[in-house]
């Protein structure tokens, strides 16, 4: 083989090269990812052969170089591959399994305290994007030209927001607006529909969205960051954020295989800014607050159900204690004002019960595993969905929510058209007590009055609960009707700042009751939060005359209401004492009145 067809041989193998880093722009690292190998491979061996002597049918020495540079390079990978990835066969189960870190199991009661109603997810991806579309349409020039990009669930302010960037349509579209780029974003409340704007100037300065993912050559999103550093670093999930001041960035998670090729795991996060291109790099530990995404949602996702899957050990066939991920999670705040990833959890080979859910948060990647055995999101959905079947409406994905003391999944009831119509709450432990209503408030109404009509009752424990006494006149008073139930509303004039909300069924006292009246009523206050649950009712100003055993029977549902509010009491409920026979109910009553 003549030394020109080499050179030239040689020539054709690095444009090519260079053009294919270019083109397919893969991570530089040997130990990162498979992407070199694959490329020296691909490489010498096309060299490989083109400096294979045809004429003469032989096979040079220059050819049989770059042949062991192939076989070596195949060799690696699979090594790598083979021996360092593959966790069953070597025993590295449990290196997979801690890759989510300590995972330590808590009490839901203790620990998730009830949410503000106006801290509920009532906006879901789907809906913001209706949304946003309408409000990006609503400029027709821009509408024509640019698209909205992926909506991400993020925290503003201690709010949660959907927030999308306006995106070039395509390459004309990107070409003819290349140098200004789009010029802003969209954000949805994910907490009030009717909060949502397309920011196009922060403080009276127009934005340029020049750097994003729907860019091309300089100015794509990947391929900018690519080319200013980061040939050698692995980094994916680009999120477009803002800050406490709604500033946009782009955020892009660095990481790192720790097994192998796999066990890929976040070491920390770059911003972008969108408009100038200016790339800050930061460690986990060491990332602005207003950063919410540093932890890949799918890396999560995968370290969890690995933890769930190899509980046992790789070989375990029986499935023996395996839990997984449920399908659908969200993000949540915490009641540390924290984001954090929702998971629900189930029993593998049980799926039609949960074994509880995992808040992992989205920075740090903390696990808080609450075990609450109960009904499958799947099966609660479907109880909320019969409901209201004549209606046809599918709901969405499931958050475990505290109402009342109560697990308690909330889901979006929406048309075929996508549009929600209803919010539904459904209790973890009994699925069949559903709450329905037009907003959170409604919802939340209807699902308490339906707990008190099965005789349920708030389960906090002592330490978060308190009871309390208060006798005082009524300064207000009045009544709603909400889908057929009457709900009575009233305020003290010795407690002028709380609003109590009950049903009659706490007392028969109650419809009668009007202003002025003297009231001495028994309430459960939650520590750590502003609800307050009523347990027992009494009219003074009736002057009534009670006879011994309807002292008692008060005597006992009071007890029974107090005990399942303090101590977790599994006691006789209001539904259960109607059943019991006159001898029954009178030998309950002679214990109680010892």
């Amino acid at each position: 083989m003549s030394r020109t067809k080499i050179i030239l041989s040689a020539i054709w193998t690095v444009v090519w090269l260079l053009l294919s880093i270019y083109l397919f722009m893969p991570t530089l690292s040997f130990t990162a990812s498979t992407g070199i190998y694959w490329n020296l491979f691909s490489y010498f061996l096309i060299l490989a052969l083109i400096s294979v002597d045809f004429e003469n049918q032989e096979i040079t020495p220059i050819s049989k170089l770059f042949c062991a540079i192939c076989a070596i390079s195949f060799i690696l990978m699979l090594s790598i591959g083979l021996f360092g990835t593959w966790g069953g066969l070597f025993g590295r189960s449990s290196e997979y399994r801690a890759l989510i870190g300590e995972v330590k199991e808590t009490t839901f009661t203790s620990n998730i305290q009830p949410i503000a109603p106006n801290q509920m997810i009532i906006v879901d991806k789907e809906i913001a994007r209706r949304i946003g579309e309408k409000e990006l349409g609503s400029d027709p020039g821009l509408g024509s030209r640019a698209e909205l990009g992926e909506f991400t669930l993020q925290s503003v302010n201690k709010q949660l927001y959907w927030i999308a960037p306006i995106e070039h349509s395509g390459y004309w579209k990107w070409n003819t607006f290349k140098n200004e780029g789009t010029p802003g974003y969209v954000y949805v409340s994910a907490t009030n529909q009717e909060d949502y704007k397309m920011v196009t100037e922060i403080n009276g300065k127009k934005l340029h969205i020049k750097y994003q993912t729907r860019a091309y050559f300089s100015t794509d999103l990947t391929r900018h960051i690519y080319s200013n550093g980061y040939g050698s670093t692995m980094f994916t999930e680009k999120t477009f954020e803002v800050d406490d001041n709604w500033n946009p960035y782009w955020t892009v998670t660095i990481y790192d295989s720790k097994i192998g090729f796999e066990g890929d795991d976040a070491i920390g996060v770059l911003t972008v800014d969108p408009e100038t291109g200016k790339i800050e790099e930061y460690p986990v530990e060491k990332a602005p607050e207003w950063i919410d995404r540093i932890q890949p949602e799918s890396f999560v996702s995968d370290q969890i159900d690995d933890w769930g899957e190899l509980v046992n050990g790789y070989w375990n066939w029986s499935g023996s204690d395996k839990i997984t991920t449920s399908q659908g999670n969200s993000i949540v705040l915490g009641n540390d004002q924290r984001s954090y990833f929702y998971f629900g959890l189930t029993s593998k080979g049980n799926e039609n019960s949960t074994v509880g859910f995992m808040m992992v948060d989205t920075r740090t990647k903390k696990v808080h595993w609450f075990r609450q055995a109960g009904a499958t999101e799947d099966a609660a959905k479907k109880s909320a969905e019969g409901k209201v079947q004549e209606k046809g409406y599918v709901g969405s994905d499931g958050i475990t929510y505290n109402i009342g003391g109560y697990p308690t999944y909330e889901f979006l009831l929406k048309d075929k058209g996508g549009l929600m119509k209803l919010i539904a709450l459904v209790n973890v432990h009994d699925h069949t007590i559903v709450g329905i209503g037009e907003n959170r408030h409604e919802a939340i109404r209807d699902y308490t009055s339906q707990l008190n009509n099965r005789g349920n009752s708030p389960t906090a424990t002592t330490s978060e609960m308190q009871k309390n006494v208060l006798i005082s006149k009524i300064k207000r008073f009045n009544s709603e009707v909400v889908k057929g139930n009457t709900f009575y509303h009233f305020i003290f004039e010795k407690e002028p700042n709380i609003l109590f909300s009950t049903s009659s069924n706490i007392s028969n006292e109650i419809p009668l009751t009007k202003e002025d009246d003297i009231v001495k009523i028994i309430y459960i206050k939650n520590q750590n939060s502003n609800e307050f649950s009523l347990i027992n009712f009494d009219n003074l100003s009736f002057g009534f005359k009670k006879d011994s055993i309807i002292e008692k029977v008060e005597f006992y549902t009071d007890s029974i209401r107090t005990e399942k509010i303090i101590n977790k009491s599994e006691g006789v409920s209001d539904d259960e004492w109607s059943k019991l026979s006159p001898e029954e109910k009178q030998k309950i009553l002679n214990l109680k009145g010892k």
